[in-house]
């Protein structure tokens, strides 16, 4: 196992974590492009919008709150999803705004 894997897995989970207990609205492309099929999957039949002052596709809070909660305590990822190409720092970073 590459010693980057335990970093990105661990960032991700802090990632995850953030979406829980910050439960905001966030526009698409603040979520790291490499979980975007997997958030696509679970966003069939949920409403998104547009932010009228960016113009930016917006995701509501509580839905990626339920799209986080499910990737780690429900079913996980319907694919897996390979650490090694993760972009650790950029998830430890989203954490934390």
């Amino acid at each position: 196992m590459s010693p980057q894997v335990p970093i990105a897995y661990q960032a991700l989970r802090e990632y995850l974590n953030q979406l829980l207990t910050v439960v905001q609205d966030r526009a698409w492309e603040e979520v790291p492009a490499l979980l975007h099929p997997h958030l696509t999957h679970f966003m069939r039949g949920q409403t998104v919008y547009e932010d009228p002052a960016t113009g930016r596709t917006m995701i509501y809070g509580r839905d990626l709150a339920g799209w986080a909660s499910e990737l780690l305590y429900g079913a996980g990822l319907p694919q897996p999803l390979p650490l090694t190409p993760l972009d650790a720092a950029g998830l430890q970073a989203a954490a934390r705004s």
